[in-house]
């Protein structure tokens, strides 16, 4: 599971030029949840196969 860059201080701090550059396209911690919560609890989540890769309440 691959909630995507989510805005938090300790990627602002270890990667600050990366965080500078992409952190308006960021998701925050609320949105970053939002994915895990989809696999958990999603009936589209139950059909795909275990060992799946998710990313940003998608499957690819």
């Amino acid at each position: 599971m691959h909630p995507g860059w989510v805005d938090t201080p300790g990627l602002a701090t270890s990667m600050t030029g990366f965080y500078n550059k992409l952190k308006s396209s960021m998701r925050t911690s609320d949105q970053d949840a939002d994915t895990i919560v989809w696999a958990a609890c999603s009936r589209e989540a139950e059909a795909i196969p275990s060992g799946s890769f998710y990313w940003v309440s998608e499957f690819g």
